[in-house]
């Protein structure tokens, strides 16, 4: 199959709006297309109607499911086209908010209950049921599964296999040695409870007042939570250690995280695989994340780590960048090496291709490339 082009078929739930899937397909797509004689058509559940879909699955070589596409996955079957689906989510909702290790079978059985409880008309319990019905249908038919994380691979704990394959990320050029003269730090994402933005601000308030006064926060993005943060940091008087920045665009977040001594993700809930310590390893930033989900994979080995909710230990990674801010310049460095061995598009292409048993649809020396990368 060498001799012409191989068409991979990627689709994704969304539309244009921005989302980790979104970011994902697009930079999978860049991976795939960066190979000599290979094709990527992207298609969006969402904003793509059916017989577009079914159409493109016809043409495809490998079709490669980002959400639950009952027909798409029914169609790749009945033509014999290998079948790929990437969860970027854990199967069963319950272990979003907290996770217990649980077999398969005793959380789908949890996700049962809590649909019954959840739902009081027979109506919207119908339709969620049927969700679960098209999910559990569509990963009867995927023949290679995966996941974004490890993290999301352990919620399954199945018989069959689910692999985890990491998400391709764009490092850019080395930025070379830092120097930081300011103790600033930043946070990136969506302004709700669940990232736990206020929990930076109970870490700052107990910081001594002579570091207190030298720290600077900057928070990035928007959400439900942006107004009452905002007249929070007010109330307790941190006006002059927090500033909000708004929504930014990734360019704009890699500027401000250049300057910052560390990047702060405090977040509550379970996280599958978040992108922002890619982007603050990418700048030879260094994390400073709660051990939840997925986030600490991202974050990496040479993160600052503290458990959720415990903004004593939040408080006591910041001063340890604060009193040794040299350390944290060294961990920002070996943070970019280790997350550029694990995450970079080649490393993702391998894992996928190899997964997938695909080696010989790409020329030799492409496979023999992704092998020593």
């Amino acid at each position: 199959m060498s001799d012409r082009r191989i068409r991979f078929l990627l689709q994704h739930p969304h539309g244009r709006e921005l989302s980790g899937v979104v970011t994902y397909v697009n930079s999978m797509a860049r991976a795939l297309e960066s190979l000599p004689g290979v094709e990527v058509k992207i298609l969006s559940t969402k904003t793509d109607p059916l017989r577009a879909r079914l159409r493109a699955v016809k043409s495809a070589d490998v079709v490669l499911l980002n959400s639950n596409d009952l027909a798409m996955a029914v169609s790749a079957r009945l033509l014999r086209k290998p079948l790929s689906l990437k969860y970027h989510f854990p199967f069963c909702l319950s272990t979003i908010s907290s996770y217990t290790p649980l077999t398969f079978n005793e959380r789908l059985k949890q996700e049962i209950i809590h649909i019954w409880v959840r739902d009081k008309r027979w109506m919207k319990r119908g339709r969620s049921y049927a969700r679960l019905a098209v999910r559990l249908l569509t990963l009867s038919l995927v023949q290679y599964p995966s996941t974004c994380s490890e993290f999301t691979a352990r919620s399954f704990d199945m018989k069959r296999s689910i692999e985890f394959l990491p998400n391709p990320f764009d490092f850019g050029s080395d930025p070379g040695a830092r120097e930081v003269h300011e103790a600033k730090f930043l946070f990136v994402g969506r302004l709700s409870a669940e990232k736990g933005v206020d929990l930076i601000f109970d870490a700052v308030e107990k910081l001594p007042s002579s570091v207190r006064s030298t720290v600077s926060v900057l928070i990035a993005g928007d959400g439900p939570a942006s107004e009452a943060l905002r007249d929070q940091s007010e109330m307790r008087g941190l006006t002059s250690n927090v500033r909000f920045l708004g929504r930014l665009t990734q360019d704009e977040v890699l500027t401000e995280l250049s300057t910052c001594l560390a990047a702060i993700f405090p977040s509550r809930w379970q996280e599958p695989a978040p992108y922002v310590p890619l982007e603050a390893a990418s700048q030879r930033v260094v994390s400073i994340v709660s051990r939840v989900g997925g986030l600490t994979e991202t974050a990496g080995p040479h993160a600052y780590f503290f458990e959720m909710n415990d903004a004593d230990e939040l408080r006591d990674q910041i001063l340890r960048c604060v009193n040794q801010p040299e350390v944290a310049l060294e961990r920002g460095r070996l943070a970019r090496t280790a997350a550029i061995r694990r995450y970079s598009a080649d490393v993702a292409v391998k894992a996928l291709v190899h997964s997938m048993g695909l080696e010989d649809l790409l020329p030799q020396t492409n496979a023999e490339s992704a092998s020593t990368s």
